[in-house]
This record gives C-alpha cells, structure tokens and sequence, in this order.
C-alpha cells in the first residue's frame, strides 16, 4: 500500500498567488516555495519527480553545452517541482480564484484596447502585458471554470460569458481549440452523473451557441476571421529551423532554453517571456544565454529539441500520469485544463516555465492530481503503467500532427527561378535579395535563413504573391549573421494546411565584408 504522508495545511498565500498567476506575468517564479511540499507526496509520485529530474538533467550534462544546459536544466527542474508541490498543497476549492485572476485579465485587456482606440474590425482584443495566445489560452481557463468550477451561478455566468467572448475576440485558434477540447474532455467525463447531466448539456449547449454565434455573426470582425483560417501562419519555417536544430543534437538535444540560440533574428533581443523581440539590443550576459524564451511552436518538437528523447519522455511521462488521475477522480477541471493545454502544445508551447502564467497553471493543475496518485488493491501498477502508456503516446502522436505532415512529400513541383539577385560578398548589415520566382498563381511563404554548422536561423519572412506565374521580392536592408562565411537559404511555403514542407530551397554562400 503506498500512502502519503500527513501534508502542511494550504499556505494563506495560495488563493491571493492563484489569482494572481493569470493577471501578473513572472508571478508564477514563487512557485519554488512549494519544493518543500513534495515531502509530503505519495512515494509513486516522489519517484516520478526523480525519474523527470534525471530526464532533464543528464541529456543537460550530455549536451554540446554541458555547462550552460545543466544550470539551466537545474533551475527549469527546481521550478516545474516546486509547481507541483504547491498545486498539490492547494485545496481545490481554491481554483476559483483562478476565476478571479482571468476575469481581472480580460478586464484590463478590455480597458487597453478602448484606451488605445484599437478597432476589432482590423485588429483583436488587446493585453498590454500578453499576447493574443497567451491572453485567448487564460481566458478559457475562465470558460472550463465557470463550466465545471466552484462558486455561486451569478458568478460563474459572468466569468463564463466573459471568457467566452475573451477566447474569440483575442483571434487565437489555439485558444478556441484548448478551450473545445477541454469542454468536450470533461462533459463527456460529466455526462455519467445523472444529477448533473441536465445542467450540464445546457451550459454546453449556451456556451456552443453563443460561440457559433460569434462566429457566424461576427465574420467581418479581424479577430473571428483569424479564428477561420487554417493556414500555418508561418510555424512552419520555425518547425523546418527546429527540426534541423534536432538533427545537429539527436540524442541529447541541446539543453533547456538553448533552441532560441538557433531561432532568433540576427539583432533581435527578448528580455522576457512577455515581450515582443525588439532591435534594441541585450545585455550581455544575457545574449550569452541565446534567446531563451523562443520556442518551437509545438511542445514534442521543443522537448525533443532541449533535451532529446528522454527529456520529452520525462515530461510526458509526469503529464499522463496527472491525466491518467483526473480521469479516475473524475476531476473535471483537471481534465480540461490538461487536455485543452495539451492540444495547443499542436502549435505552441503550454508546459514551458517561466511564462506569462500559462506553463504556471499548467504544472500547478498537474501537482493537484499527482498528489493523489496512489496504488490501491483495486489498481494494480501494471493496468496504471498501461494506461500511463497509452494516455502519453497518443498524446504525442495527437500533439506531433504537424511533424507528421512535414514528413509528408510536396505535392507540387519546385519552383524555377525567373531572376535572381544576391551578392557574394556584403556587409553585415543592408544585404539585399532580389528574386522573380515561378509559381502558380496563389499565395505563398517565402523564408530566407543564414546557415552555419548544420544549423539555420531566420532572418526574415514574408508572403508573397504569384501572378501569371511570377512571384517577385525584394527584400533590402537585411542583417547577415555574426560569422565571416555563412551559407544563406531562400525556402518557399504553400500556404495550403496540409503542405508544410517548402516547395523549393535554394542555398548560396556569402563572404561578409569587414
């Protein structure tokens, strides 16, 4: 029999950091307070911690940069532990006031886009502090709340309608898809409770209705005419550049936070997870450390990345489990919040720590079950480890979507060149590109990148338009990579959804100048 020991009562801190996770950027830093509670822990889930641990630290210690990834791993390991002990200390009462957090949040991004004069007639609902994912993926959380959360009807109606209205206007398909997936998750894990079915099908049936509504209704609105797109919106350049960042580091990766090194534009800085790239510049102790908030846009992809196949299996390891014992307590928060996160991890990053709030909510909303993760009699290890295993990999093979479309071949032929302009010898800084390419008429991606040891990253990307089989661009003014010989790379992207892999690629080397 494996039982837990006697845990601390919930600090009165917890419902005042609760709140404050999805309103406050960085707040989620004094989760490492809760370290201490994984003392208290059933040993199955004790074991488990260790196992994700060792996942993340020895690929670190195997890495091309064993240093800097192993002080990283460190501190990205201490902080996703010590989220899981305060969401396992947290009483679960207490997630209401998550509630109060993201309705303060679509408050404030209410009052900033009214102050600004933004029109959501060409523009989406604005957070001064958060991106339209980051802010459309903390208002469902309000959605999942006030379908299935604590606290008065009054109250859950307004968090509800306001996040649901939150989750359209921000224009974020990850955002609709979290909060679809998670709905269904958890209605379908509430339908089998009789008492509750009734209420149940109508909060479901409101919140598709209002949201057909919107989405019907209000088509001439940007935000809603985003969510009806189904192009890539350019991850698949950075799905091509991460691949090839995998390929250099197969086994080990190459180490937490380590992947931006390899995605950043020449010249851009990212001080913090919660803004915008920016031609300002870094310190630079914190250029040593390669744009670490960068991400893969897809979470297999990135954890394949930093830390190869053990630290991906690490971390899906600890999440099946969590989702494996949500489902058994029939916790339909949990449930929601952890596959509508999942499956935005399609193309974004929602585990990833330190973030906006999102990874944050994601590991606390992990602790609360692997706090009750136990083997009873009626459960043995085996039929657990079973479906542990098949909840994790079909949740990577759900999540590695469009890693299996880029393996898919390109249904059209490559592109030829009309013209092409691009010096061998330049200076760093206003190379130019010049190129009139052949292609069917159509809308299409074009993506230039400097190459060096196997390796790419961006320098710029744009649309481009095809007319009577010519597609031109000149792109002037550019920022060559800091290396004297450099080999750049011009790819060509369908904008079709099922065809991510470029149509064309052609490569020249070129000599910077002093």
């Amino acid at each position: 029999m494996n039982k837990p020991a006697v845990p601390s009562p919930a600090p009165r801190w917890g419902p005042a950091w609760l709140a404050l996770l999805p309103a406050l950027p960085l707040s989620g830093l004094f989760g490492v307070l809760g370290l201490r509670e994984v003392r208290f822990f059933p040993a199955l889930t004790q074991q488990l911690m260790v196992l994700f641990a060792l996942s993340q630290l020895v690929p670190a210690l195997l890495s091309p940069d064993p240093v800097l990834a192993t002080g990283m791993a460190v501190l990205r390991t201490l902080l996703v532990v010590g989220l899981i002990g305060a969401g396992g200390m947290l009483n679960p009462a207490h997630s209401r006031w998550i509630g109060v957090g993201v309705f303060v949040t679509i408050l404030l991004a209410v009052g900033a886009t009214l102050v600004q004069g933004s029109d959501l007639y060409v523009g989406r609902l604005q957070h001064p502090l958060f991106t339209s994912v980051t802010f459309g993926v903390l208002a469902a959380w309000g959605v999942w709340l006030a379908a299935f959360g604590p606290g008065v009807p009054l109250w859950r109606a307004v968090l509800g309608v306001s996040s649901v209205a939150a989750v359209v206007l921000s224009g974020s398909r990850s955002a609709l898809l979290a909060t679809a997936v998670g709905l269904v998750a958890a209605g379908v894990l509430q339908a089998s409770r009789r008492p509750r079915r009734r209420a149940l099908l109508a909060g479901v049936a409101v919140t598709a209705v209002g949201a057909l509504a919107l989405l019907t209704f209000g088509r001439q609105l940007a935000p809603v005419a985003h969510l009806l797109q189904l192009d890539a919106n350019g991850r698949q350049v950075i799905w091509t550049n991460s691949l090839a960042v995998q390929h250099s580091a197969p086994w080990t990766g190459v180490g937490p936070y380590r992947l931006g090194a390899a995605l950043a534009i020449p010249g851009d800085c990212q001080f913090l997870p919660t803004q915008s790239p920016t031609k300002q510049g870094c310190p630079a102790w914190f250029e040593r450390l390669g744009s670490p908030w960068l991400v893969a846009h897809n979470g297999p992809l990135h954890g394949l990345v930093e830390g190869g196949p053990a630290g991906l299996a690490g971390t899906v390891i600890l999440i099946a489990f969590a989702l494996v014992t949500a489902v058994s307590r029939r916790d339909p928060v949990a449930v929601a919040a952890l596959t509508g996160l999942l499956m935005t991890n399609v193309n974004d990053n929602t585990w990833l720590v330190p973030s906006p709030g999102i990874g944050e909510l994601f590991w606390v909303c992990v602790g609360g079950q692997l706090r009750h993760l136990e083997l009873r009699g009626d459960r043995p290890s085996r039929v657990l480890g079973l479906r542990t295993a098949a909840v994790g990999t079909a949740a990577v093979l759900v999540m590695s979507f469009p890693l299996l479309l880029l393996l898919r071949a390109t249904p059209q032929p490559a592109p030829s060149l009309h013209f092409f302009f691009a010096p061998a010898e330049a200076a760093a800084k206003g190379y130019r590109i010049m190129a009139d390419l052949d292609l069917q008429d159509g809308t299409y991606l074009a993506a230039v990148n400097s190459c060096l040891d196997g390796t790419c990253r961006p320098l710029t990307s744009a649309p481009i338009r095809a007319t009577d089989r010519h597609a031109q661009l000149d792109w002037a003014d550019l920022q060559l990579a800091d290396a004297p010989v450099q080999t750049l790379q011009l790819l060509v992207f369908s904008m079709k959804p099922d065809t991510l892999r470029p149509l064309g690629e052609y490569r020249w080397t070129v000599e910077v100048q002093p």
